[in-house]
């Protein structure tokens, strides 16, 4: 198992609402000092395991742990298989979608991908970390786990940013709810970067930091498998650099995908809240590098290819391996709040 370390040592559950608070605005602080300081920035180191060193959320209170509890099982519960069902009645989601899903799932339920021998497999991950990928979010220091549920797509995108070292620390967007959905997340990126960028303008500055070029392609989950890998590729490909006007681009691979599509519905699976989570539950997290030769070097053929994705839920050990054909039907996987499938997200910045 990965090891990871706390932000705190203190294991109580008496950590006060004020003292996460602090330690968010610190870290906050901390992305808008990271590119205007001479001092070079820590590297994240790897454990005995080959998962990075990464920084976990407070832990939470046991009264946080029991908002939680009642409002997930109890609340929820009880009104979301009623929404549901009428969902289905008038036909806004459909049985063969929801069969699909079921069977997605279950299959995931049967084999999780945790059983496989190379999930977190340390000469693996070792070499997924050494690829000119991955290498960014470890030398910029740009991992970080969600604060608390609904954070995993701003957190996913901070990760993408921090690991851009042109790309100023200051507008790094702030931690907060983020988007559901690609369409929602690929729209409000601009408008949260310069959000950021007019925070930190001071009215009497002389030299105020330009926003870069920003560009997001979302491919969506219903391509075909070899588009997929294309895709993989293209976003994980090394920098480019223009030798013409002396310009680069820096790519960065996300994902949205449903997470149960590899890890299996939550036991026991009947309680209602478990179901509706195992077929609808979308994640982010970023892409880090794909191994597509052995330990020979040889190339492998698509169906062998690994993905290696930090899953910003610090639940899950940060790093992990996925065979690229899981990944695929993971995205692939129907989003029933919009009724399409997820989507792979690339993200460029004009350096």
């Amino acid at each position: 198992m990965c090891r990871e370390t706390r932000a705190s040592d203190d294991d109580e559950d008496d950590v006060t609402k004020n003292s996460s608070e602090k330690k968010h605005v610190q870290n906050c602080r901390n992305d808008k000092s990271r590119n205007s300081s001479s001092g070079k920035v820590p590297e994240i180191k790897l454990d005995s395991n080959g998962c990075p060193i990464v920084p976990l959320p407070e832990p939470k209170t046991w009264s946080r742990k029991l908002f939680e509890l009642v409002l997930y099982y109890l609340v929820l519960g009880s009104i979301l298989p009623v929404v549901f069902l009428v969902l289905l009645i008038r036909k806004k989601v459909s049985w063969p979608d929801l069969c699909q899903l079921y069977a997605t799932v279950q299959r995931a339920t049967v084999s999780p991908i945790q059983k496989l021998p190379f999930y977190q497999d340390p000469e693996l991950l070792s070499r997924l970390w050494k690829l000119s990928s991955a290498k960014p979010y470890l030398e910029h220091n740009a991992l970080e786990y969600q604060r608390r549920e609904g954070f995993c797509s701003r957190a996913t995108l901070r990760c993408m940013l921090k690991s851009i070292p042109s790309f100023p620390g200051a507008l790094v967007p702030s931690e907060h709810y983020g988007e559901a959905n690609p369409d929602r997340w690929a729209q409000n990126l601009q408008q949260d970067i310069a959000a950021a960028a007019e925070e930190e303008e001071q009215p009497k500055q002389k030299n105020p930091q330009k926003i870069p070029p920003v560009h997001v392609e979302i491919v969506p989950g219903d391509v075909s498998y070899s588009d997929f890998i294309k895709a993989l590729r293209r976003g994980l490909q090394q920098d480019d650099n223009d030798d013409d006007d002396k310009r680069s681009t820096s790519r960065r691979v996300a994902i949205n995908y449903l997470r149960p599509a590899l890890i299996g519905f939550q036991t026991p699976k009947w309680v209602p809240m478990n179901f509706l989570f195992g077929i609808g539950s979308g994640h982010f997290s970023p892409v880090v590098g794909m191994l597509d030769t052995d330990a020979s070097n040889q190339a492998l053929a698509d169906d062998e290819l690994l993905v290696g994705v930090f899953d910003v839920n610090h639940t899950y050990a940060g790093a992990y391996l996925v065979p690229a054909k899981r990944l695929y039907e993971s995205i692939k996987a129907k989003d029933l709040t919009v009724s399409k499938s997820r989507a792979t997200i690339i993200l460029s910045v004009d350096n």
